[in-house]
């Protein structure tokens, strides 16, 4: 005798479907975001904290909002919360948004301040007269006068001079007030040309950052090469991976 059996199924109800729905429109935005910072072009760093603030206003619980679309919303930027908190990792994205045209509206006053700090100090590095620019930066911090600056670099001069010294003392001097005045208006043109960029509008952010500063090289150009030392960081490794496994799908261990 043969027993037939009958299941019922279990089927898909109205409720399932709305869930389904919200979970889709909520989660939506980590699918852009991922294309973002894998893309082939212009992927840089500084788009990662724009989109992190993005996704965190994104994830705010709303009072609209449905029970499951706020546990959604809890448990993801619950993770996503805890991405990029070290400091030094934070304070570099910071730095590399303010350097990138397309988000640099989006930092705080501190952050250009690091910059302008940052550019002294390759300045500095990069300028033979170090002592000297360290003499006068001091006594400008401690608002001295003139008098005081004088002295600084008088001091740095070596007491006994050569006979070739000796014999250009007057040209050596006219080369040392150029040096100085230099020094003073490192700061200046420093900050002007920070102010000068901040007051720039933003560029769409269909524009690559790396080509926006390389036409604008020499308009900024302290800015320019600090740039180039930033935005040449990848927002992910998914570009360079991408790279490595295509070269896997054409070179393999037999043609080796």
């Amino acid at each position: 005798m043969n027993v037939i059996i009958f299941y019922r199924l279990q089927r898909v109800s109205g409720e399932d479907f709305r869930k389904a729905e919200e979970f889709v429109k909520v989660t939506k935005i980590l699918y852009t975001s991922t294309l973002c910072v894998s893309a082939e072009r212009s992927p840089t760093l500084g788009q990662i904290l724009p989109i992190l603030n993005k996704l965190q206003h994104h994830f705010t619980v709303n009072k609209e909002d449905s029970s499951f679309t706020k546990t959604i919303k809890d448990t993801l930027w619950n993770d996503l919360s805890k991405r990029y908190q070290d400091g030094n990792i934070r304070q570099f994205l910071e730095e590399g948004t303010a350097l990138d045209p397309r988000f640099k509206s989006k930092v705080t006053n501190e952050v250009w301040t690091r910059l302008e700090e940052e550019l002294m100090k390759r300045t500095s590095e990069q300028t033979p007269t170090e002592q000297i620019e360290q003499a006068l930066e001091e006594s400008n911090q401690d608002d001295s006068s003139d008098e005081d600056s004088a002295s600084a670099t008088t001091a740095l001069k070596r007491p006994k001079l050569s006979a070739l010294e000796e014999l250009f003392a007057v040209e050596d001097m006219a080369v040392e007030a150029r040096m100085q005045t230099t020094v003073s208006s490192t700061t200046e043109r420093i900050q002007a040309e920070i102010n000068k960029y901040r007051l720039l509008p933003s560029t769409l952010s269909s524009v690559s950052p790396v080509t926006w500063w390389w036409d604008m090289k020499d308009t900024l150009p302290m800015l320019s090469e600090l740039a180039s030392r930033y935005l040449c960081v990848q927002a992910s490794s998914t570009p360079s991976e991408r790279t490595f496994s295509t070269a896997g799908d054409i070179i393999s261990q037999e043609w080796a």
